[in-house]
């Protein structure tokens, strides 16, 4: 026995006998000068196989005998299993491209590093299988990140590999020697591409999703608004990759919260959302009163009335009563309180179009306007109804009526700024003879709207125009009748018209 062989790593190895199923390979360490071997370590391998051994090599790694009667045999030394069991050694050869059949001895060619049997060198020593111990490295991580996730095969045997990926199940991807960046399930394969070693492996593995965190932002709005943006902030994201979608809310638009959703928020199947939501605040809003109405019921003073909202939805610290004629670009301005709904204003002009508004507030906050129109009294009205009671020309405040007695009908009163009820006074409307014996009229021109014409006549018959309007309103007028003074009487009277 005693067979000796070398390793590339410059031992010396001996295989010792078969004994009861096993024998030892013995390795010794050589000296520099090759003078001197140290025993090293001895590897028992476990196996019955004949004891015609013709040859025998070592490779560092696996250990081969070869037998004319049986063939060929390989094995781990790491762990004395045998990898390989030829009945013969079919390989083709580069030498002659025939086939080896049962060598009687087999050497190692430290020049090629590769293995000769006879006079041939062989161009591939045994079929690497699945089985032979392909060992795959994982990237670092196997979280999208944006990154190819690119595996790594290795072997015992050296060995170069080619790989192919090719999605599984719902994955659809390949086959392509690119690897996969997208999340989802996939099978590598590693693939020899040694001249001399064919064979391959396959093995599966996961691109898990990223975790991409979402969070909206809490929103408010009045009652009645619109919903202000949907907002979020989000951290996570990859790259250039997008959020796409929207959030939405839960229905609703009475005052109160409502959970805003993650709705159609996605960022693709590479990502698993972390969502965290927030709410929609709809808060109680001022919210316009109804019913608001304008009437007159008493000299130059509009009374207006309103119904506040007391809804669920409505909050109110007051409001804001606007008034102004129609003709004007300003606006007079009160506020009252919240439990207000009646106010008077005073002051107004007669026989004038008003126009209102109304406006409930909440502190800084305000509803739409409600807005509402009155023509006021006309200053006749105003007259009749402080001496009458009433706005009509009726009765006792018909313009021809003197309810007085004293036979001035209620125009004239009118038109002289008297009380109606009271009976006049020659101060009121009188005539006088002037230093040059002519009649004089003298009367107050109370009124903007009449017509005031002082006439005179001879006989009470004929009456002829003097003045139409003369003076000025507000002012005591006296009028002189023109008339030669060699009549023998003169009348003046004053007419009204409207």
């Amino acid at each position: 026995y005693g067979s000796l062989f070398d390793t590339p790593d410059g031992k010396l190895g001996v295989m010792g006998p078969t004994d009861n199923g096993q024998f030892t390979v013995r390795f010794y360490q050589v000296s520099s000068d090759g003078l001197t071997l140290t025993w090293e370590k001895d590897q028992v391998i476990i196996d019955t196989w004949s004891t015609d051994e013709h040859g025998m090599a070592c490779d560092g790694t696996f250990f081969y005998r070869m037998s004319k009667l049986e063939g060929s045999k390989v094995y781990d030394l790491a762990t004395g299993n045998v990898v390989y069991d030829g009945a013969g050694w079919d390989l083709h050869t580069d030498a002659s491209g025939t086939i080896i059949a049962n060598p009687t001895w087999l050497t190692r060619n430290h020049r090629t590093g590769q293995l000769i049997a006879g006079d041939y060198q062989a161009d591939r020593l045994l079929i690497f299988t699945p089985d032979d111990g392909i060992d795959f490295t994982a990237p670092q991580s196997m979280i999208y990140d944006g990154d190819r996730k690119a595996f790594s095969a290795s072997s015992t045997v050296p060995c170069t590999f080619a790989n192919t990926y090719m999605g599984t199940g719902i994955t659809s991807y390949g086959p392509s020697t690119e690897a996969p960046r997208d999340a989802g399930n996939y099978v590598v394969t590693a693939s020899s591409t040694d001249s001399i070693l064919e064979g391959s492996s396959s093995v599966p593995f996961t691109i898990a999703t990223k975790n991409l965190t979402v969070t909206s932002d809490a929103k408010t709005k009045l009652y009645g608004a619109v919903d202000p943006a949907l907002t979020y902030q989000s951290s996570g994201l990859v790259g250039e990759d997008e959020i796409t979608g929207s959030l939405t809310r839960a229905p609703g638009e009475n005052a109160g919260s409502y959970s805003i959703l993650q709705g159609s928020i996605t960022a693709g199947a590479n990502y698993e959302i972390s969502y965290t939501g927030a709410d929609l605040v709809v808060e109680k809003a001022p919210i316009a009163p109804t019913n608001f109405l304008a009437a007159q019921t008493t000299n130059l003073t509009a009374d207006l009335s309103w119904t506040p909202n007391t809804s669920g939805n409505a909050a109110c610290t007051g409001f804001k009563i606007s008034h102004k004629p129609s003709a004007s670009d300003t606006w007079t301005e009160k506020t009252v309180a919240s439990n207000v709904s009646t106010y008077s204003v005073s002051n107004l002009l007669s026989g004038t179009v008003y126009n209102f508004r109304i406006a409930s507030l909440n502190g800084s906050d305000s509803s739409s306007v409600v807005t509402t129109t009155i023509t006021t009294w006309t200053s006749h009205e105003e007259w009749r109804f402080t001496n009458f009671g009433t706005i009509t020309g009726s009765d006792n405040a018909a313009d021809n009526a003197s309810p007085s007695g004293d036979g001035m009908p209620n125009l004239v009163k009118y038109a002289l700024g008297l009380n109606a009820n009271a009976r006049s006074t020659s101060a009121t409307l009188n005539t006088q003879i002037n230093a040059n014996r002519r009649l004089t009229l003298t009367f107050m021109r109370a009124r903007t709207e009449l017509t005031y014409t002082v006439e005179g006549s001879n006989d009470l018959k004929s009456w002829s125009d003097l003045a139409v309007n003369p003076g000025s309103v507000g002012a005591t007028v006296s009028v002189t009748d023109t008339a030669f003074t060699t009549e023998p009487r003169r009348f003046l009277r004053l007419k009204v018209s409207d």
